[in-house]
C-alpha cells in the first residue's frame, strides 16, 4: 500500500507549477520497493531535480534531520509520503510567504479523498477549530505533521531535530522550539494536502483515532529534568476559567478568584525569615513556579529572568496593615486579586498565622496547601526540608493529556460529552428564586465577604464517623457526601433553601491518573451538580447522592464537562473571556440555582506531618475560597491530626454571622441527635 502511496505523493509534486527547486526522499532503511520506485520516477522525470538520500537511522526525525541539512534551498517542506498535493499548492505557498514575509513557518492540514461520514464529520471539526484549541490549550500554534514548511533559518537556529527528545514527536518540538526562540508560526488551513486513509483501513475508525491523536499531541510536554525549566508554560483550560476580567475589556479589573490557606504557628516568625523560606522553596522545589509571572493577557506563566529571581521572590512577601481579627483580615484579603495580578502569590503574617494568597489561574487548593506545607518545613524544619523527597519534573499538565490517557478513556470521554450537550441544560434548568427577595448586584473587586473559622474537634469526628456507618446500610456514604447532606438539611430547616437541593461536588482530576498522587501544579479539579430529592430523609438523601455522585464519577462526567471549554475557547480569546464574565459571573448571582459550594480537601496528616508539632492545633490549617458568582455560601473543609477544619465564606448580603452562627450548631446537633 504505502509503495503506491509514495509514486502517488512524488508524482503531484512533479506536476506542479512552478516546479519545486528540488525534491529530496529521505530512504531510511525501508524494507520495501521504496527505493527502487523512486529511482524509477526520477528516470521518468529527469526535468524535476530529485535526489535520494540514505539515511542508516529510522524514525521520522532522523529523516527530517537529514533531509533540511541536504537541502540546498530557503525553504524547507516536509512531507509525509502519504500524502498527495493538490494543483496549485506550492503557488499558494509562494505566495502566502511573498505577502507574509514576517512569518517563519506555516502548518498546513490534511483533507481526505472520499472519506466515509465518520472520518469526514472529524476533518470538518479539525479544520474549524484546530488551531484556535491548539493555542488556546498550548500557548503557540502547532505545526501538522503531515505538511511543515519553515524557512532555513528557524531549523538553523534550533539546530533541526538534532536534540529533540524521544518522549516528544517531531511536530511538537518543532513548533515548542521555533516559538520558544521568537519565530513567527501560523496555521493556515487552506494550504493542504491529500492524506491516505491507509489508518482507517488497516484498523477501522479506532485506528484511525488511536493515530490522529497520537499523531496530534506530544507523549511528554513536561521537561525531564528540574534544570530543564520552560521559559514559558501555557495555563490549561481548568486555568483559565478562573482569570475572568469584569468587563468587556479583558485589559481591566479580574473578578476576584484568589484562594487562601493559613496556618496558625505556636512560635513568633519574622517576614526576612518567611522570605528565606520562599527562596528555599524555588531553589529545591521550581516545580511550584514561584519563578514565574501570570501573563493574564496571553494566557500563560513567564519563566522570571535569572537577574531579577531574587528580588521578584522577595516581592512574594509583604506586610499587611490589618489590625483586626484574622477572620476580618481574610475576608478583605479574599475580595481582591494580588496587584499587579502578574504576581500569582501573596505571603504575609497577621501575628502568629502565616497566610498565602495565590490566584486561582495559578492552582487549586491541592495545590496550594502541598505549597503551604513545603514553605512551613523550608520555614520550622529546615533540616527535614533539605531531605524531603524530590517532586516529579512537572510544570504543569494539559487536560487533554489527562483525557487522552488511553484510547478508550478518551473515547468514553467524548462520548459521554456528546450525551451530555442537551441533557446538561435541561437538568438544571429549575426555579432560581430561592427564597431571595431582592436583585443582586454581581461580586466583584472589593465585594463585602464576611468568612468564620470552625473546627469539629475529635469527639465530634467520632460521631460524625459514627453516623456515617448507621446511613450506609446500602451504600458506604463517604465524610464529603454526609457534610453536604448535613448543610443542606439544615440549611433547608433554616428556611435558607427549597428541596430539591442542588450539590455542587469539586473533583479532583489526579483520580484519573495512574498513579493518583503524582505531582502535577495549576488546576486538575473538575465539578458534578446533583439534584436532591423533592422530600429530604437524611438517610435516603445520603444514599441517593452518594450512588449519583459515584455513577457520574464511573461516567467520566467530570473530565466530559472540559471538551465544551475548548469550543468556547475556539471562539476565540476575547469572545470567551466576555462570555464568562458578561453571560456567566454577572448573570449567575440571580439565575444560578446552588445556594452552597462545598469542597473537601481531605485529610492532610501526611502532608504536613513535618511541620505538624509546630502548628497551633486548634486554630489549625485552612482553606478560604472567595465567593463567584451566585452561591452565597462557600464550605472548604479539611482534616489534620483527627480534628476537622471548615472554613466559611459567605455574602453578608444573604447571611449573617447569626445564620452562620445557628447552621454551625444545628450541624453538630444533628450529630449529638
Amino acid at each position: 500500500m504505502r509503495k503506491k502511496l509514495i509514486v502517488a505523493c512524488l508524482d503531484s509534486l512533479a506536476a506542479q507549477e512552478p516546479r519545486p527547486d528540488e525534491i529530496l526522499i529521505v530512504n531510511n532503511a525501508s524494507t520495501d520497493r521504496t527505493e527502487e520506485l523512486v529511482k524509477q520516477f526520477m528516470a521518468a522525470h529527469p526535468e524535476v531535480n530529485t535526489r535520494l538520500i540514505q539515511e542508516t537511522k529510522q524514525g521520522c526525525h532522523h529523516a527530517r534531520e537529514t533531509g533540511w541539512r541536504e537541502a540546498m534551498g530557503d525553504i524547507i517542506i516536509h512531507v509525509d509520503a502519504d500524502e498527495i498535493l493538490p494543483p496549485g499548492w506550492l503557488a499558494r505557498i509562494r505566495t502566502t510567504l511573498m505577502l507574509n514575509p514576517t512569518i517563519d513557518a506555516i502548518g498546513g492540514t490534511v483533507r481526505f479523498d472520499k472519506p466515509p461520514f465518520s472520518i469526514w464529520f472529524m476533518q470538518v471539526l479539525f479544520n474549524l477549530f484546530y488551531s484556535r484549541v491548539v493555542q488556546m490549550s498550548k500557548g503557540f500554534p502547532y505545526m501538522c505533521g503531515g505538511m511543515t514548511i519553515t524557512k532555513r533559518e528557524v531549523l538553523q537556529a534550533m539546530n533541526g531535530y538534532a536534540d529533540k527528545p524521544d518522549n516528544e514527536l517531531e511536530d511538537y518540538y518543532f513548533s515548542k522550539q521555533a516559538h520558544r526562540l521568537g519565530y513567527t508560526l501560523r496555521y493556515i488551513p487552506q494550504i493542504y494536502g491529500i492524506h491516505s486513509l491507509r489508518r482507517y483501513e488497516a484498523g477501522g475508525l479506532r485506528g484511525f483515532l488511536q493515530w490522529g491523536v497520537a499523531a496530534s499531541m506530544p507523549r511528554n510536554t513536561m521537561p525531564m529534568s528540574v534544570d530543564q525549566q520552560p521559559s514559558i508554560i501555557p495555563l490549561n483550560a481548568g486555568d483559565k476559567l478562573f482569570l475572568i476580567p469584569e468587563t468587556d475589556n479583558s485589559d481591566g479589573t479580574h473578578f476576584p478568584m484568589s484562594l487562601i490557606v493559613c496556618a496558625s504557628l505556636r512560635r513568633a516568625v519574622t517576614l526576612p525569615e518567611v522570605g528565606a523560606a520562599v527562596s528555599a522553596v524555588n531553589r529545591r522545589f521550581p516545580q511550584f513556579r514561584l519563578g514565574y509571572r501570570l501573563d493574564p493577557f496571553k494566557d500563560r506563566l513567564v519563566r522570571v529572568a535569572e537577574g531579577d529571581l531574587e528580588s521578584y521572590l522577595a516581592s512574594l512577601v509583604q506586610p499587611i496593615t490589618f489590625n483586626g481579627p484574622l477572620e476580618a483580615a481574610l475576608a478583605a484579603l479574599l475580595s481582591v486579586n494580588n496587584t499587579p495580578i502578574s504576581q500569582p502569590v501573596l505571603v504575609t503574617l497577621h501575628q502568629s498565622t502565616l497566610i498565602m494568597r495565590m490566584h486561582h489561574s495559578f492552582g487549586d487548593g491541592k495545590f496550594l496547601f502541598h505549597l503551604l506545607a513545603t514553605v512551613l518545613s523550608a520555614l520550622l524544619t529546615p533540616q527535614v526540608f533539605e531531605v524531603l523527597a524530590d517532586l516529579p519534573p512537572h510544570y504543569g499538565l494539559t487536560l487533554w493529556q489527562l483525557i487522552a490517557q488511553t484510547p478508550g478513556q478518551r473515547r468514553r470521554v467524548f462520548g459521554k460529552w456528546l450525551q451530555t450537550l442537551r441533557g446538561s441544560v435541561q437538568e438544571y434548568q429549575r426555579d432560581t428564586t430561592v427564597l431571595k427577595s431582592n436583585t443582586l448586584d454581581p461580586i466583584r473587586s472589593g465585594s463585602s465577604m464576611s468568612v468564620q473559622l470552625r473546627t469539629l474537634p475529635p469527639p465530634v469526628m467520632r460521631r460524625l464517623n459514627s453516623l456515617r456507618q448507621r446511613l450506609a446500610t446500602t451504600e458506604k456514604i463517604s465524610l464529603n457526601t454526609l457534610l453536604q447532606v448535613l448543610f443542606a438539611k439544615c440549611l433547608c430547616d433554616m428556611g435558607l433553601i427549597r428541596l430539591p437541593a442542588i450539590y455542587s461536588i469539586p473533583v479532583d482530576l489526579h483520580r484519573y491518573l495512574p498513579n493518583p498522587d503524582t505531582f502535577y501544579p495549576g488546576n486538575l479539579a473538575s465539578q458534578i451538580r446533583v439534584a436532591g430529592r423533592p422530600v429530604f430523609d437524611l438517610q435516603e438523601e445520603a444514599q441517593h447522592l452518594q450512588q449519583q455522585i459515584q455513577a457520574q464519577l464511573d461516567a467520566l462526567i467530570p473530565l466530559a464537562m472540559v471538551p465544551s471549554e475548548w469550543l468556547l475557547m475556539a471562539a476565540g480569546r476575547k469572545t470567551y473571556k466576555k462570555r464568562e464574565s458578561g453571560g456567566g459571573l454577572n448573570a449567575s448571582i440571580n439565575n444560578d440555582p446552588r445556594f452552597f459550594i462545598l469542597t473537601n480537601l481531605g485529610a492532610l496528616d501526611d502532608l504536613f506531618a513535618p511541620v505538624v508539632a509546630h502548628l497551633e492545633r486548634p486554630a489549625g490549617v485552612f482553606l478560604l475560597v472567595p465567593l463567584m458568582g451566585r452561591p452565597p455560601l462557600v464550605i472548604s473543609v479539611n482534616t489534620l491530626h483527627e480534628q476537622t477544619h471548615l472554613a466559611l465564606t459567605y455574602d453578608p448580603r444573604v447571611l449573617s454571622d447569626a445564620h452562620m452562627d445557628t447552621l454551625f450548631q444545628r450541624v453538630v446537633d444533628e450529630l449529638v441527635d
